[in-house]
């Protein structure tokens, strides 16, 4: 029987939840849609306006900073785990960076998220991916010790404290020593100083499908460097609302 906070993910985000194109350095996603609903431009918008080919080079998007940071040539000949790829956006480029082999866990299936029509059919690909439909947080179809890197964005944000317990119980099994990891997690301090909003009377464990928990930063450092993790940086800055923890298995 699938976990009951598990299958509340399921219809949430019709065919398959996706922040953007992290391999495009102005990727659009859900943070440049907070940053136009706070009153700053629309610079596709405003470049299609005005006829502007040339790329803009002032800036670049937080997905694209996170896959230069986390991803690109740190996947190559690497057994990797991510939980919640979703569509697979970051699936893509963790494959095209020259991952051994990828675990995909996710709560909902591979045909609900289109996993395999996002990150592609071809049997090479199909090869090097083991996508779970997950029913629990212990990561079974994961062998013990056989993970050299460890990836997550946008997944843990929408779980409780206890599921990510859970989660880092297994994961600690999982990883091999010396794998590395790097984990966005929910922190409603840095969201509250970012939005410039007062964040202080949110619940932090009322579950309802999809919501966004505040694991805080504190609390998710504590509970990994207890399962034997070390916090090589609890939050590397490339993205200014959510912190992304570097880990180690040391």
């Amino acid at each position: 029987m699938q976990n009951v906070e598990i299958a509340s993910f399921q219809g949430v985000w019709p065919g398959g939840y996706q922040e953007g194109y992290p391999q495009d350095p102005l990727s659009q996603s859900s943070y440049s849609g907070i940053d136009q609903f706070n009153g700053y431009a629309n610079q596709h918008e405003i470049a299609a306006e005005k006829g502007i080919k040339a790329q803009q080079i002032g800036y670049l998007s937080t997905l694209y900073v996170t896959y230069l940071m986390c991803i690109r040539n740190q996947t190559r000949g690497k057994v990797v785990l991510e939980i919640g790829p979703g569509r697979g956006a970051w699936s893509r480029c963790i494959l095209a960076d020259g991952a051994k082999h990828l675990y995909a866990l996710d709560a909902v299936s591979a045909e609900d998220n289109n996993f395999f029509g996002y990150v592609g059919t071809d049997p090479e690909v199909r090869d090097r991916v083991t996508y779970d439909q997950v029913q629990d947080f212990s990561c079974a179809c994961v062998p013990d010790g056989g993970i050299d890197f460890f990836f997550s964005f946008g997944c843990f944000c929408h779980l409780s404290r206890n599921a990510t317990a859970a989660y880092f119980d297994a994961i600690a099994r999982k990883m091999a020593p010396g794998a590395r990891g790097y984990i966005m997690i929910s922190d409603y301090a840095k969201l509250a100083a970012a939005l410039a909003i007062n964040e202080s009377a949110r619940d932090y464990d009322r579950p309802r499908p999809g919501r966004w928990y505040n694991l805080g930063l504190p609390w998710f450092r504590e509970i990994i460097e207890a399962r034997g993790f070390t916090v090589l940086d609890p939050d590397i800055g490339c993205n200014l609302r959510d912190p992304v923890v570097h880990f180690a298995k040391l």
